[in-house]
């Protein structure tokens, strides 16, 4: 006498997808989590995004921009955007994301340096290679030996590159002055940075 084979989830009607083991995740979540809540909303588009969820993280790293508005964490929230854009192939969104994340007034210096160079990587990738070109000089004049600026430079140079206008976003122009303003304050006597 043969034994029936076990019904699979899907005969038996208890199959449930992961789209909807998810729907319900993030409806738990919205109930949860209130919209300023900055860390949980980024915490969670690096979790996404981790998992390959990028539209998902992309949500989330757009509703903790808006809570971190004037903070630093903003700045952050853009990098994340521009990162899940690079993932989906979409060069040209990553750079109006990094872009964005450079017009912030509240840039630092070390996130100025890294979104110049990812704005020139992400150039470079789409064959745009005088405004790469523009950019890494930006890096360069900064900080030439970041993640070899000046020889990113000098390579695109050798290539017959020409560097192509790129406006120059206003937080990036204060970050120059402040720079040159400390390598001049270094070189005098000036006791104290003006610009902490």
């Amino acid at each position: 006498e043969e034994t029936p084979a076990p019904l699979s989830p899907a005969q038996d009607g208890f199959q449930i997808s992961a789209e909807d083991v998810f729907s319900e995740f993030k409806k738990g979540v919205s109930k949860v989590v209130k919209p300023g809540d900055v860390d949980t909303h980024y915490d969670l588009g690096i979790a996404y995004k981790e998992m390959g969820l990028l539209p998902d993280a992309i949500g989330e790293f757009e509703l903790a921009m808006q809570g971190a508005a004037g903070k630093a964490r903003e700045v952050d929230c853009y990098v994340m955007v521009a990162s899940c854009k690079t993932l989906q192939g979409d060069a040209a969104g990553a750079v109006v994301a990094f872009r964005q994340g450079l017009e912030l007034p509240q840039i630092a210096e070390d996130q100025t340096k890294a979104l110049l160079f990812e704005v020139a990587s992400a150039y470079e990738g789409m064959g745009r290679v005088g405004k790469a070109l523009t950019y890494y000089q930006r890096v360069a004049a900064l900080d030439g030996a970041y993640r070899e600026a000046n020889a990113q430079v000098k390579r695109l140079l050798g290539d017959g590159a020409e560097p192509e206008d790129d406006p120059v976003e206003p937080a990036v122009e204060v970050v120059h002055f402040r720079q040159h303003f400390r390598n001049f304050a270094k070189s005098s006597r000036l006791q104290r940075d003006p610009f902490p």
